[in-house]
């Protein structure tokens, strides 16, 4: 096993696109400078909200360099390697070890997709092995790749056959296996948790390390939610918590990618619109109220209980 001990934040970054829908490289170091400034762990970089399976192979790997040249190093970054294809995650994860990037990380083959819990291993390592040692993370998504087996007889398995093996990237709003799995294998293993309106009950069955979208622009209230629950402050911490769902409810309408591109742009963080197939054109609404308004105003009411 290979065991990262990772803690805090990762924000999983959008790729930015010009009008034509090309990635505009241009802007991945203001989206790394600001997540330094906020004190982010890492980049989870190409993965759903990177909208890495509307790109190219080889736009994947300039995105991954960009990303790469842009951390200098600071902080860490995490390669979703996973594809339809079984061979073009091995050949993406040949080009992240290349890079000496932190992990990878690969969903299972999701069009023809692996039968049981051994299929699922067995792919996993084979894109483990072009790791080059690298520590590998199999990424749970069933509501998208439509791959669901349980978690503990999987990372039991992946533990025994897979050297490079280091954990989990769980974004299945599941806590009672997440618990389990916390309970059984967290001190072996690393498991994020990847869903951001459930952070703080993640944090009470086991959570040290979380991977979400809300963390590119939020970061400093998902802190001060830690600092809340490592208090002791259940009422602030509620509070908060309660606040950052309710941004998050207010970002789904017009689609949650989109619009949570809409807002960094407004923030000085030129993104673009999202790539085809993904609606384009039909957010402006609901992510400039969000912008001017909701989310501003969040900040604020929690800035003020937090000072009284």
């Amino acid at each position: 096993m290979a065991k990262l001990n990772l803690r805090g934040l990762i924000a999983a970054p959008h790729t930015p696109f010009t009008l034509d829908e090309d990635i505009a490289v241009q802007v991945i170091p203001l989206q790394a400078e600001a997540l330094r400034r906020c004190g982010v762990r890492g980049a989870f970089v190409c993965g759903t909200t990177g909208e890495g399976l509307s790109l190219t192979v080889p736009e994947r790997k300039r995105c991954l360099e960009a990303w790469v040249d842009a951390s200098r190093r600071e902080f860490d970054i995490i390669a979703h390697v996973g594809a339809a294809s079984e061979r073009d995650a091995i050949e993406l994860t040949k080009h992240a070890a290349q890079l000496e990037v932190t992990a990878v990380a690969a969903l299972p083959c999701f069009y023809h997709r692996p039968p049981s819990i051994e299929a699922a291993v067995t792919s996993l390592k084979r894109i483990a092995d072009a790791a080059m040692g690298l520590p590998t993370f199999y990424y749970h998504l069933p509501a998208l790749s439509h791959v669901d087996f349980s978690l503990v007889h999987f990372a039991e398995h992946a533990v025994r056959s897979i050297p490079n093996f280091c954990g989990i990237k769980v974004s299945k709003p599941d806590l009672l296996e997440y618990a389990q799995l916390m309970a059984e294998l967290g001190s072996c293993l690393d498991l994020p948790w990847g869903c951001d309106e459930l952070y703080m009950a993640a944090a009470a069955a086991g959570a040290v390390v979380y991977v979400g979208s809300t963390y590119n622009h939020s970061a400093a209230l998902y802190q001060r939610l830690q600092e809340a629950i490592n208090e002791g402050q259940t009422d602030v911490a509620r509070e908060i918590s309660l606040s950052l769902q309710g941004m998050i409810r207010d970002l789904i309408p017009g689609g949650v990618i989109a619009n949570q591109k809409r807002i960094l742009s407004g923030l000085g963080i030129p993104l673009g619109d999202v790539r085809s197939p993904l609606a384009r054109g039909v957010l402006g609404t609901t992510a400039d109220h969000l912008l001017t308004s909701s989310l501003i105003d969040r900040r604020n009411d929690l800035r003020t209980t937090q000072d009284s």
